[in-house]
């Protein structure tokens, strides 16, 4: 009879052990750690007023998938909650925005520093009205450099200068090679359903005295 009582003391503590022991693996299968995640890189460059999209991270949420979200919202920009990718459209801002991606999980958050590129870039044609109305194109490039052509779009006087830009002004100062002749170009860049330039045209880059007005629109 004791044998029997001390084998079944056994059986009893062999399941015990047993029962122990799986729980303890469930345990360790249920670790979560924070995120772990990984762009292709750091730096990623828009084209003016066209939409975009980045790569997509690799991604391991060890064991308990989370979201991305940005850390602060910028106009134009989305990104994708569950696979991180980033997407902007038209209206994105011109200039360079460091963003921070934040990925969470139930075990905490890595952050990811990215910097997104957008510059002022291409073709604007419109017109100036300086006692007459005269064909206007001006042609920016991300350098900083801007290519003016007036009058007549076949064969116009042209221009060349720098352009900076200050919140949603923009200034343009140019000179024309052939007889030295100095503009300066001072006004409001919109972007919504297009993509306007429009503002005063100065003699000199004192935005002194104006001599017109233009209104350009990207080609």
């Amino acid at each position: 009879m004791k044998t029997i009582l001390f084998k079944s003391k056994l059986i009893r503590l062999f399941i015990a052990f047993l029962i122990f022991a799986s729980c303890s693996k469930d345990d360790e299968s249920s670790t979560v750690d924070i995120p772990t995640v990984n762009y292709t890189a750091t730096n990623f460059d828009a084209t003016f007023f066209q939409t975009g999209n980045s790569t997509a991270p690799t991604i391991d949420w060890n064991g308990d998938q989370g979201t991305f979200s940005l850390s602060a919202p910028l106009a134009g920009l989305n990104i994708d909650s569950i696979n991180g990718i980033l997407s902007w459209d038209k209206t994105l801002p011109i200039g360079i925005h460091n963003l921070q991606i934040i990925i969470t999980n139930s075990a905490g958050q890595t952050v990811k520093n990215i910097t997104l590129s957008n510059p002022l870039q291409g073709v604007f044609t419109g017109f100036i009205i300086n006692g007459n109305s005269e064909y206007l194109e001006m042609e920016f490039f991300s350098d900083g450099t801007i290519i003016v052509k007036l009058e007549d779009s076949g064969s116009p006087p042209t221009a060349y200068g720098t352009w900076t830009k200050n919140n949603t002004t923009i200034i343009a100062n140019l000179t024309n090679p052939e007889n030295g002749v100095q503009a300066s170009f001072s006004g409001t860049l919109t972007i919504d359903t297009t993509a306007k330039y429009t503002g005063n045209l100065y003699s000199n880059p004192n935005l002194t005295d104006p001599l017109g007005v233009f209104e350009v629109v990207l080609h």
